[in-house]
């Protein structure tokens, strides 16, 4: 039997357009899920005619990152490593694939880290690195079906 620590509670709605309006936990204001350009192309919407917003597998590929980004600084802060106030930054490339059915399908999602920190730290930064992703909980959920990596440059400060 499973032991619940948590239920995530959302709910949507049709906003103008493709356009969804999602209320998430915490957040008073929701976000909206979308198509743009790129993506309203492929789901055969005249891009001209709708709203750009952000589509909910950006958000996907966002929240990999965001997952992973606050691992990695809650290991390093753990272990002293101060890397908080823009001392951390990540970028991530998701890359997505038209599968055969006509149906896009997130592939592989990669995350490249800049930590400024102590020349001193730089060991315990390569070893937080390579043991990070195994306590995220959104690498554990989805690296079956995503190919995730991560990489990172260190600039001493």
């Amino acid at each position: 039997m499973s032991n619940v620590y948590y239920v995530s509670k959302s709910s949507l709605k049709t906003d103008e357009g493709v356009r969804l309006s999602v209320k998430i936990p915490i957040e008073e204001n929701p976000i909206h899920f979308g198509l743009h350009t790129v993506l309203a192309k492929f789901f055969g919407y005249d891009p001209e005619k709708i709203s750009s917003t952000a589509a909910s597998i950006d958000y996907v590929v966002a929240a990999i990152a965001g997952c992973l980004t606050g691992t990695l600084l809650g290991a390093l802060e753990a272990r002293q490593i101060d890397v908080k106030d823009g001392r951390l930054t990540s970028e991530v490339i998701g890359e997505i694939e038209n599968e055969e059915q006509n149906s896009l399908i997130i592939k592989r999602v990669h995350v490249n880290y800049v930590i400024k920190g102590k020349e001193s730290d730089r060991e315990t930064i390569d070893r937080v690195h390579s043991i990070h992703s195994k306590y995220c909980p959104l690498y554990q959920t989805l690296h079956k079906s995503i190919d995730i990596s991560t990489s990172y440059t260190f600039e001493p400060s």
